[in-house]
């Protein structure tokens, strides 16, 4: 097995400097706002041509976000950016946020930033003032602006590339949350930046990684301004040293992108209380009201079954559990051991059912010819392991209805929490302390993790309902922020960095 790299990274604290182009940026507005003196009322943009104007370019121009058309339609195609005399404050407040994109490690020029900064200092330079541009320069600035919003905003609220893409298992649809709204009160308000901001997670493990991609940046300006002082005559081995230094900083920065957006796939709240599997560094640990009260090693999924990123609800655990085995394991394993060890079923406490639901009955495997038996020969035949120490789930397992069919339960292969990379399971999760986890979750005097070990004992299979279901959050970050400020940089077992990388790196269509 390949050994267990972690690295940890202490970043230096220092200030981020203001980015030159965000200093051109308030420039330019401060320039067209000198132009915006005619010393009359700021009147509406002239409704009838801006109207046409804009119905036109929303039909003819391929448009990154269809909340933008939905959004002009809401409000009879009025303008959203623009007065008679020029952008509102509002649009430097916006420019500024789509700027400022890199600190939550997404790119400013995905949100057409150059696109805009170049119209708007266009409306400047007009000799005639802002009201003389003709309309479809209006529409198109306006429609610009509005469309930028809607896709920087759907990236903070939901991520760019979700995992339904084929990265981390099947995903989910990105969460409503209501960005058209979230627009107008921006507007009504004035609080663009806010707004935008807000629709980012605000958890402990997204603003740890959002604060040291902010420091090490501020790092890499350090190192390239050294390098920048050497002369090429008298550069050696310090200057190849510092050259390696930028190089890992890199690295670390893009693995802190990635991550950013990992966590922007979950909810931007995870909740009063959590249950969350970091599945790239084998934890579980509870979420209760801004602490950890409980935190436990797990073993996921191999490299050939690995553990999806996967949201659900757990709603209660089952107390000596049998064991359906899924088709996709039976027919493709489980059948190669019976047919090889006709003892195999009995020792292991497994029977063969066929049908399912109230129909099904059992079936003696010595009446089947198991060199013919498949999936297409035998499509209704089910495996099932009585409940035992033997079970496969061990002897608890958490109810937790998801798409993917992934368990979380106990185990009865102790050993493996030895491991340090513990990767061994066919895409479920092994708790190393599930009666504990139980207990707390239940938070009853009648489960306890006694209470919870004496049911067992006594063989019945038995299930237990939470009050409340409590969310469980599976991801997969290779980047971990400590509370202690430091990041712990871990092995992309599953080989998922690269994958993401490309899709972040793709242009939004």
């Amino acid at each position: 097995m390949a050994p267990f790299l972690r690295e940890t990274y202490d970043m230096p604290a220092c200030r981020i400097a203001l980015r030159s182009s965000v200093l051109i940026l308030a420039a330019g507005l401060a320039f067209l706002a000198a132009v915006r003196c005619s010393g009359r009322k700021p009147e509406a943009v002239a409704p009838d041509t801006f109207v046409e104007s804009l119905r036109g370019l929303l039909l003819s121009t391929e448009l990154r976000s269809g909340l933008t058309p939905l959004f002009y339609k809401r409000r009879d195609f009025r303008p959203v950016w623009l007065e008679a005399d020029g952008p509102r404050p509002e649009a430097r407040s916006l420019l500024g946020a789509l700027a400022e994109a890199e600190a939550e490690g997404l790119d400013p020029c995905e949100y057409g930033l150059d696109r805009a900064e170049a119209l708007v200092f266009q409306a400047g330079r007009a000799a005639a003032g802002f009201a003389a541009l003709p309309s479809g320069f209006k529409a198109e600035l306006d429609a610009a602006l509005t469309d930028s919003f809607f896709l920087y905003a759907s990236h903070l609220a939901s991520g760019k590339a979700n995992p339904s893409s084929g990265l981390s298992g099947r995903g989910w649809p990105p969460e409503d949350v209501g960005l058209t709204t979230v627009l107008e009160q921006a507007l009504d308000s004035g609080e663009i930046l806010s707004a935008l901001l807000n629709l980012a997670p605000r958890h402990v493990y997204y603003l740890g990684l959002r604060r040291a991609l902010a420091e090490l940046r501020c790092e890499r300006n350090s190192i390239e301004a050294t390098l920048g002082e050497v002369p090429p005559a008298i550069s050696g081995s310090g200057s190849d040293s510092r050259t390696r230094q930028r190089d890992l900083v890199d690295r670390r920065i893009e693995t802190l992108r990635l991550n950013l957006e990992r966590w922007r796939w979950l909810p931007r709240f995870l909740g009063r209380r959590f249950i969350l599997v970091d599945s790239a560094g084998f934890r579980l640990l509870v979420g209760d009201r801004g602490r950890t009260p409980l935190s436990m090693k797990t073993v996921v999924g191999s490299l050939a079954w690995q553990t999806p990123v996967l949201r659900a609800e757990v709603t209660g655990f089952i107390i000596n559990p049998h064991w359906d085995c899924p088709p996709t394991i039976f027919y493709k394993e489980t059948i190669n051991y019976i047919r090889a060890d006709k003892n195999y079923l009995p020792s292991n406490k497994m029977v063969i059912l066929e049908g399912w639901g109230s129909t099904a009955r059992e079936v003696d495997p010595a009446s089947l010819d198991w060199t013919a038996v498949s999936r297409a020969t035998h499509p209704t035949l089910r495996l099932r392991q009585l409940p035992g120490p033997l079970n496969i789930l061990g002897r608890l397992k958490f109810i937790m209805p998801n798409p993917e069919d992934i368990y979380l339960h106990d185990t009865p292969y102790q050993d493996d929490f030895k491991q340090k990379e513990r990767i061994f399971s066919h895409g479920c999760i092994r708790a190393e302390q599930p009666f504990d986890l139980a207990a707390f979750l239940a938070g009853s005097s009648r489960w306890t993790a006694d209470s919870i070990r004496a049911a067992v004992d006594r063989l019945d299979e038995q299930e237990a309902r939470f009050r409340e279901p409590v969310p469980i959050y599976v991801n997969y970050v290779t980047a971990w922020p400590g509370l202690d400020g430091r990041v712990e940089f871990r092995r992309d077992v599953y080989g998922r960095d690269a994958r993401l990388a490309a899709a972040l790196s793709a242009r939004t269509n």
